[in-house]
């Protein structure tokens, strides 16, 4: 019955209009002809209540896009209603107390993520100590023919590659990439690739490609630019390189990758600092179990539950 009261106080909550605006500047007007000193920031009073500039700005967070009057109106209509929640000791309902407490417990554990916020020395520890991490491997963007073979067919595969070599050296550099599309289409045997200019787009030098093999891989790194390979010939079919961008291996900055570095630092330390808290909490009370959940022979201790930080 106290709880459907309430539904009744937060459904007419919208239909106040008018008689909340002139309830609210009446409260207004007796503020500034009562001021406080003990209250040098208040900005109303509900009842026996304070309402602050803090708490109408965070009001004013949660709901933006509000005017300040408009913002205020709603958070004294707010107020009231919580008062007349407690009324009805509405504060005492089981689930009014989950809510609360678990609001309360998050809050709490929050704070750890704001002592937990690294220093930038720190951070560049933290990337210098993880070189490995940042290493970008070498790549490639490549466009290939290709030409399978049986034992006896090897020379003329190696021929044939060949003069699609010689062929493309003859083209005017405008026209390189272009007419490797076209020998592509004339010599090449992979399906995926015949008619798309050959293009196998990027190759890093530390994985392997699903087409190429190792040996073909080695070749287009050992190159210190870019350019057209030399026939490469391996066990049942051979290949036309031609490199069309060549990236040396790099290492990322310390900027690209400082962001990154926070937020890991955040998360694992802020987690450590909650462990903390909350053992430290536990130790501050004293505790008791009735009933069925009562295990006093247990000697295993339950790990803590951390509440998930507000968004």
């Amino acid at each position: 019955m106290k709880k459907e009261r309430l539904l009744g106080c937060l459904a007419v909550f919208a239909s106040l209009g008018l008689t909340a605006c002139k309830e609210v500047k009446t409260v207004e007007k007796q503020v500034e002809s009562e001021p406080s000193n003990e209250v040098v920031d208040a900005v109303a009073r509900v009842g026996e209540v304070w309402l602050l500039e803090g708490d109408l700005a965070v009001y004013r967070e949660r709901r933006p896009g509000l005017s300040r009057e408009k913002a205020l109106q709603e958070l004294i209509q707010e107020e009231a209603i919580a008062q007349a929640a407690l009324r009805e000791k509405l504060d005492q309902d089981a689930e009014t107390k989950a809510s609360w407490r678990a609001t309360l417990a998050s809050r709490f554990l929050s704070q750890a993520e704001a002592t937990a916020q690294p220093d930038e020395e720190q951070l560049r520890e933290s990337w210098a100590t993880q070189k490995e991490r940042w290493r970008v491997p070498a790549q490639a963007r490549v466009a290939a023919i290709r030409r399978r073979f049986t034992g006896t067919e090897v020379e003329s595969v190696r021929e044939s590659l060949s003069l699609a070599a010689r062929e493309f050296r003859e083209l005017p550099a405008d026209e390189n990439r272009k007419g490797f599309g076209a020998l592509a289409a004339r010599f090449s045997d992979e399906p995926n690739t015949r008619y798309q200019g050959g293009t196998l787009g990027w190759v890093s030098s530390d994985s392997e490609h699903l087409l190429l093999p190792p040996q073909v891989t080695e070749a287009i790194f050992a190159e210190p630019e870019a350019g057209l390979l030399e026939p490469v010939v391996g066990e049942g079919e051979g290949w036309l390189i031609l490199i069309e961008e060549l990236k040396a291996e790099s290492e990322r900055s310390f900027d690209e990758v400082r962001d990154q570095l926070e937020r890991e630092w955040i998360s694992s330390n802020a987690q450590s600092a909650k462990e903390q808290q909350i053992e430290a909490a536990v130790q501050q009370v004293t505790v008791e179990i009735f009933g069925e959940s009562a295990s006093p022979d247990r000697e295993e201790k339950a790990a803590p539950v951390v509440p998930a930080l507000p968004n």
